[in-house]
């Protein structure tokens, strides 16, 4: 896949980093232990700096989305 992050290794990232708190630094062996477990192979890994934008992305996105809401409801 030469550097494309899937959008569901995007979510699982986010998922791991900001609902169960694994480190960053941990984001690969997490994903490597869990699918060793489910007998699955992983292909490639992701890097700390993309887990660091798949972050940011999520941020700006709820940010995003937060604005949307209190716009909508001042239009109540």
């Amino acid at each position: 896949m030469d550097g494309v992050i899937t959008d569901t290794t995007r979510d699982l990232v986010r998922d791991l980093v900001a609902k169960h708190n694994i480190p960053v630094s941990s984001v690969n062996g997490t994903i490597e232990a869990v699918a060793s477990a489910a007998g699955l192979e992983v292909k490639g890994e992701v890097s700390e700096r993309s887990v660091g934008r798949i972050m940011l992305e999520a941020d700006v996105a709820a940010t995003v989305q937060l604005a949307d809401e209190i716009t909508r409801s001042k239009g109540m």
